[in-house]
């Protein structure tokens, strides 16, 4: 009996004495990413100042675990503006992101991925999709042709389904 009076003595001695700082509690927040169209799927949520963080899923929605209450989180999405918020001890923050179309401007997407704008080697060109409509042509290899500049089209014989070597 006297062993373990001791023992729940010791146990009882190496409690922590000082006040908890609840700052350090770690909570895990969650919510949803989205625009004015609806949820963001691949956003990202980053604890500011730390390499925790996560994205949404294909319905917007984020969980990240281990974050302080008086943590930061940055929300942020390829041509939205990035928006950062203070956790305030909450457990689920979920955010609207607005349209930065300063950005979209600085990004190209090529055939494997994307690219900035400032970064691109080569040359970038544009056609509207409303110059291909007017085109009286039958595929889309003979409508670009004399409307992108350096663009040079081959074809092997003049039929709707032919060939093209661009």
């Amino acid at each position: 009996m006297f062993a373990m009076a001791l023992c729940s003595m010791q146990a009882f001695a190496n409690l922590r004495t000082e006040p908890i700082n609840l700052a350090e509690v770690q909570q895990t927040i969650s919510g949803v990413v989205s625009d004015a169209n609806g949820p963001l799927p691949g956003a990202s949520i980053v604890v500011k100042g730390t390499t925790n963080g996560t994205q949404t899923d294909f319905d917007g929605n984020y969980t990240l675990s281990g974050v302080a209450n008086n943590a930061v989180l940055i929300f942020s999405y390829i041509g939205y503006k990035t928006m950062e918020l203070p956790v305030n001890g909450q457990s689920t923050i979920s955010v609207t992101l607005e349209e930065d179309a300063s950005q979209l401007e600085e990004v190209v997407v090529v055939g494997y991925g994307t690219q900035k704008k400032a970064t691109l080697t080569g040359s970038v060109a544009t056609v509207g999709g409303e110059a291909l409509e007017k085109s009286s042509s039958p595929n889309l290899g003979t409508a670009l042709a004399g409307k992108v500049a350096g663009l040079y089209i081959d074809t092997e014989m003049p039929l709707p389904v032919q060939k093209i070597q661009v």
